[in-house]
């Protein structure tokens, strides 16, 4: 049998990966493996935060998070949820449509990108920046179209389940750029130089992920009635896909407008935490997603999926949380050089709303999977509404902290609403509420081990409180036995 990881691979065998019976083993293995190779990055990524914060300062780094923020706003929503609805199609097509349907995203990416790069320079020239900023912000868009091409190209390998690959990306990707940034702040580099690094990276990512997905990609198709019939029946989810970006960076563009440039700053550096972390709930439901799109259209499957899958989200999302919030001087002290309060308090916020991210994520993916696109809209767009109304009263009067509240409090309405939907659209009991007493009792375990521990330092409040929380996840059951059986043991076959 060909080896289903190997380059090349011929398109009639790529249903298989979806049918085999080992496909919801493989499924959880590259989802732990896309996230393990995340981590890996976000470790790596550790050298170089603090040097990009000091070199710069707290001011213009607020500047730097602010042009990635409205680039990765473009960046989501010149995707227009292209890249989900391109795995869910492939998973549902035969070798010729896949063949046509990559061809046709990576030609709208390109078109959709090019017409964000005016909005992104249309919003920097009508913030005010100054040449240097000009220059910074069209670094960023660089690497922005790289980084759109790279996507479109991505969903040949996550339909084939071969989430190695994309986790290979991702890392080179993290990695070239890192190294580039060490480089050029040992040179004393500012703004525009360290912006521009992160086109190396995406340029480095491109290339890998080309060399095994080169079998099965098309040119670049400009046409636009193919993307029409690509979204069609999709339009609300194409508009909460847009919002769900918007919605996570608008804070951050927000309170750079109504905040004190200290402020700014102190947010800044705790939504740059938030910003690393929040990826992993999407990249752990989202390697699953093929799965979920196959599930939904065979009668009695996706209950079998989504069970465990909730269990496993509240299990991630309580430790994730805790770790965040239980850990949040000990990260500020490792970026900023000392314990800014404004920083440490906003981030504590935002490790508790990180929590609701992992549970708003796997009721997104599997309310798309079910082709629930006006329930993710009427979500996404009340999250939105609220943060920024929220964030225009609270940012402005609270600083850095009123913005974390306002990101936060519109995580828990969003993930709270997305569950509510879900569990409609979903088969009944598919989704049970009953979990959410273990979790609680975990959370609560660990929050009372971190302030029982306060008198001895934060050090000890983080490693008490997340052992604790780890412990009592795995004690009370919330890891799904699907979860254990696909670490590899030593002597078996995998």
């Amino acid at each position: 049998m060909q080896d289903v990881n190997s380059p090349g691979l011929a398109d009639a065998d790529e249903p298989d990966a979806l049918d085999h019976a080992e496909a919801g083993r493989r499924a959880v293995r590259g989802s732990v493996l896309r996230s393990g190779g995340y981590a890996l990055g976000i470790l790596l990524s550790l050298v170089t935060a603090p040097l990009v914060i000091r070199q710069l300062g707290v001011e213009d780094f607020g500047i730097y998070v602010t042009i990635t923020a409205l680039t990765t706003i473009i960046s989501g929503v010149s995707d227009l949820g292209l890249t989900s609805l391109g795995v869910r199609e492939w998973a549902t097509s035969d070798a010729a449509q896949r063949r046509e349907l990559v061809g046709d995203l990576l030609g709208a990416r390109l078109a959709f990108t090019g017409l964000g790069l005016f909005a992104a320079f249309g919003f920097a020239i009508a913030a005010g920046y100054g040449a240097r900023e000009l220059v910074a912000t069209a670094c960023a868009c660089a690497a922005l179209v790289l980084m759109g091409v790279q996507a479109a190209m991505t969903v040949p390998l996550a339909g084939q389940l071969r989430q190695g690959w994309i986790a290979a990306a991702d890392l080179a990707r993290q990695g070239g750029q890192i190294v580039l940034v060490v480089v050029l702040v040992l040179l004393g580099a500012g703004l525009v130089p360290l912006m521009a690094a992160t086109v190396f990276g995406a340029a480095i990512s491109l290339v890998v992920t080309t060399w095994p997905s080169a079998g099965l990609l098309s040119p670049p198709a400009f046409r636009p009635h193919r993307w029409l019939q690509l979204l069609s029946g999709a339009v609300p989810f194409v508009a909460a896909s847009a919002l769900s970006v918007v919605y996570l960076r608008a804070t951050v563009v927000l309170t750079s407008l109504v905040a004190s440039e200290a402020q700014n700053g102190a947010f800044a550096i705790a939504f740059r935490v938030l910003e690393v972390l929040i990826n992993v709930p999407a990249l752990l439901i989202g390697a699953l997603f093929p799965l979920l799109a196959r599930a939904s259209q065979t009668e009695g499957r996706m209950g079998g999926y989504l069970t465990p899958m909730w269990s496993a989200t509240l299990a991630a999302g309580a430790i994730a949380g805790v770790g965040v919030s239980a850990g949040a001087p000990i990260a500020v002290l490792a970026l900023e050089g000392s314990q800014l309060p404004d920083a440490v308090d906003a981030l504590r916020i935002l490790g508790a709303a990180l929590g609701f991210s992992f549970v708003g994520a796997f009721a997104q993916y599997s309310l798309l999977a079910l082709r629930a696109h006006r329930q993710i809209l009427l979500v996404n767009g009340l999250a939105l509404s609220l943060n920024v109304v929220l964030t225009l009263t609270l940012a402005s009067s609270h600083g850095a902290v009123g913005a974390a509240l306002a990101l936060g409090l519109s995580e828990v309405v969003g993930a709270t609403l997305s569950v509510v939907f879900l569990r409609r659209a979903a088969p009944p009991g598919a989704v049970p509420l009953a979990r959410l007493l273990p979790v609680g009792v975990a959370v609560g375990g660990a929050v009372a081990v971190g302030l029982l521990l306060a008198p001895v330092g934060v050090f000890a409040v983080a490693a008490g409180a997340g052992v604790t929380a780890v412990s009592l996840v795995v004690a009370l059951g919330l890891v799904p036995a699907a979860a254990w059986a696909a670490i590899p043991r030593r002597g078996v076959a995998t």
